[in-house]
C-alpha cells in the first residue's frame, strides 16, 4: 500500500507542474524612434516704424502686420527717406508639425546714450493681413505646412508729447517650440 500512495503522489505532482508550465506566455515587443528636423526661426525684416514728427501732444504710430502705417493724435508721418515694415520671421521645421509662438506684449525702444524711451505694444499673425490693431493680440501657435511658416509682427508705438527727436532702437525675442 505504501508503494501505491507514493506513485499516486508523484503523478499528482507532475500534473501540477504541467499546469503551471501551460500558464506562461512570451511575446516580443517592438521599439522605434524618429528624429525630426529641429524647429528654427529666422528674422527676415525688422519691425520698423519709419520717420514721423511727434507733434505738440504726441500720439501713436500704428504699423499693421501687412506693413501699413497710420498715425493718431498730433503725430505726422513722414515719407522723406522713410522705411517702414512689419517684423517678419520665417519658422522652419518638420512638415505639418504644430508649434507654439511667444511674442512679447511690449517692446521698449531707447534713444542711444540716454534713458529716453518709447514703448511698442505688439500684435502678430500668420498671414500678414489680419492684425491691424493691438486688439488683435499676438498669435500663439501655428502649423509648419510644407515645413515652413511666416510670422508677421506689427505694433502700436506710443509717442510722447515731450519725445526727443532721435533714433530709438530696441530688440525683442520671439520664441517658437514644437507642441
Amino acid at each position: 500500500m505504501n508503494i501505491k500512495v507514493f506513485t499516486v503522489s508523484v503523478i499528482a505532482l507532475a500534473a501540477v507542474a504541467s499546469v503551471t508550465d501551460t500558464q506562461a506566455a512570451t511575446v516580443t515587443g517592438s521599439a522605434d524612434a524618429t528624429v525630426i528636423q529641429p524647429i528654427a526661426i529666422t528674422a527676415v525684416n525688422p519691425l520698423a516704424f519709419g520717420k514721423f514728427v511727434k507733434g505738440a501732444t504726441g500720439g501713436t504710430v500704428v504699423l499693421t502686420t501687412a506693413g501699413g502705417r497710420t498715425a493718431t493724435g498730433a503725430v505726422v508721418l513722414s515719407t522723406a527717406g522713410a522705411f517702414e515694415s512689419a517684423g517678419t520671421f520665417t519658422v522652419t521645421g518638420e512638415t505639418d508639425a504644430t508649434f507654439t509662438i511667444s511674442v512679447p506684449a511690449n517692446v521698449t525702444l531707447t534713444e542711444a546714450g540716454t534713458s529716453t524711451t518709447m514703448v511698442i505694444t505688439t500684435f502678430s499673425d500668420l498671414n500678414g493681413t489680419t492684425a491691424t490693431t493691438t486688439a488683435a493680440g499676438n498669435v500663439t501657435g501655428g502649423t509648419l505646412t510644407g515645413g515652413t511658416q511666416t510670422l508677421y509682427v506689427g505694433g502700436e508705438l506710443a509717442v510722447g508729447a515731450a519725445q526727443v527727436p532721435a533714433n530709438y532702437t530696441g530688440t525683442y525675442a520671439v520664441t517658437v517650440e514644437y507642441n
